[in-house]
């Protein structure tokens, strides 16, 4: 990975607006009822989840399992896959999940929603506890991707299609959603990078926030909530020393791509985003994306 390369990346949370949220949640026996009743390892496993065709937003996911020796707690993950289709880096989301002593779906649920853009594979992870769960599997239907590590290394091993896993993926569906704000490539001198909008109203006013600041703008401290004003679930994140007015397309999407000029004065430049939209799902009538962070990189 070349240092200098330029970065972007999502905080934050965006606030319930009047648009529709994608749709695509998968699963891997998803109907599961009989287990195959296998006592679990000390691994962790990562078990591969196909690439959306569409944006989709992962709140958390569910295993099909049981504790053993009574109630447990284990460890959640959730990681990106590589160029090659395998996980990757650290974990993008981390959370816990209970599980009971009866065979059931057991969910795990992220503090922060993950945005997983179209055609990216991603991996349900989790850190299995020897002799006190049963494998979330399936006592029949269909075989799954897995890769696994042991509790002493960080080297995945793998794929390996040989297990009937039982999974589903939880997502944010339906009216209400969180506008979505992403990228489209990164921040690079001499090239060109895009911000996208989903899952906002549809034909409506829209404002792209740019600014040099997460933690204040002008005397006003960041992030600020907004409930004073009448969206309560709304926060400002992002300054915005330049403002792009625009319009969301019929679907709710909008983009705005830009040429960043070839000047090395440019690299390691940071600065921030957030799309606001008009909507009268509060009584400000408006509502906001998550923010997103870049650094302009390369050379």
């Amino acid at each position: 990975t070349n240092p200098n390369a330029g970065t972007y990346q999502d905080y934050g949370l965006g606030c319930p607006g009047s648009g529709k949220s994608s749709t695509g949640c998968g699963s891997n026996n998803g109907r599961a009822s009989g287990s195959r009743n296998l006592g679990q390892n000390s691994n962790t496993f990562a078990l591969g989840v196909p690439a959306p065709t569409g944006q989709t937003t992962v709140t958390g996911f569910e295993l099909f399992t049981r504790g053993t020796a009574g109630a447990l707690t284990i460890a959640t993950q959730i990681y990106l896959a590589n160029a090659a289709g395998q996980p990757t880096g650290n974990p993008v989301r981390t959370g816990t999940l209970q599980i009971s002593s009866t065979l059931d779906w057991h969910k795990t649920t992220f503090a922060t929603p993950l945005i997983i853009n179209a055609g990216q594979k991603f991996f349900l992870s989790y850190t299995s506890a020897a002799g006190r769960m049963l494998f979330p599997m399936s006592s029949s239907g269909v075989f799954g991707e897995h890769y696994w590590h042991s509790p002493t290394s960080t080297g995945w091993r793998g794929p390996f299609r040989t297990a009937l896993w039982a999974w589903r993926v939880n997502c944010a569906t339906g009216t209400g959603a969180l506008p979505v704000l992403t990228n489209n490539g990164v921040p690079e001198i001499g090239q060109s990078f895009a911000l996208e909008l989903s899952s906002a109203k549809p034909s409506a006013a829209a404002l792209l926030l740019i600014g040099a600041s997460d933690t204040q703008w002008g005397t006003i401290p960041l992030p600020l909530n907004l409930g004073f004003l009448g969206a309560p679930k709304c926060d400002l994140l992002s300054s915005g020393e330049v403002i792009i007015g625009s319009t969301t397309s019929t679907t709710g999407t909008n983009q705005q791509t830009f040429n960043v000029p070839n000047t090395t004065g440019l690299i390691g430049v940071t600065f921030f985003n957030q799309f606001v939209i008009e909507d009268s799902k509060n009584a400000f009538g408006l509502v906001f994306s998550n923010g997103g962070k870049g650094k302009v990189g390369k050379q």
